[in-house]
């Protein structure tokens, strides 16, 4: 990481108390000698920021996000608020062509799944989200940052 490079940390929590609450975000950097670095990572942030909720509905979304050259897919995680019921990670083509790759149905404390090896795609290729969500209010939900809007993202990392 070149030096003066900031980290964006932007967590976010679900206050239903009329309390105050504190949220804390640690992280550790390990360094290691530049010569023992095999692969450098790259940071992987998929989103779907066209999200609709009619409400009172169950609404499913995809959205297929093309691989543009060769990479290695080391890690994933989803990314939702609680609408979300379901959240799919699909390959599109090549040999593994429908494979599920990911799935959670918990939007609180979604998995995070490393993949060693790591998954080979190619240009060509595609990863495709699906996630479910039930609407249960009397209005319309749409992408945004606050606890009662909703997410659909799958970050992760990866390398060329």
């Amino acid at each position: 990481m070149p030096k003066g490079t900031g980290i964006d940390q932007n967590s976010h929590y679900v206050n239903y108390t009329d309390s105050t609450m504190i949220g804390e975000v640690y992280t550790n950097f390990h360094t290691v000698e530049k010569s023992e670095v095999k692969h450098v990572a790259q940071l992987l942030n998929l989103s779907n920021t066209a999200i609709i909720l009619p409400p009172n509905k169950v609404t499913t979304l995809e959205k297929t996000f093309p691989v543009n050259e060769k990479i290695f897919l080391g890690q994933v995680n989803s990314h939702a608020h609680q609408k979300m019921t379901e959240f799919i990670v699909q390959i599109v083509g090549g040999d593994r062509n429908g494979e599920t790759i990911y799935w959670t149905d918990d939007w609180d404390h979604p998995p995070i799944i490393n993949y060693d090896p790591p998954i080979e795609l190619n240009k060509g290729q595609s990863i495709k989200l699906t996630a479910t969500y039930n609407n249960n209010t009397n209005k319309t939900v749409r992408f945004g940052f606050k606890s009662t809007d909703e997410m659909m993202i799958l970050f992760g990392w990866f390398y060329k």
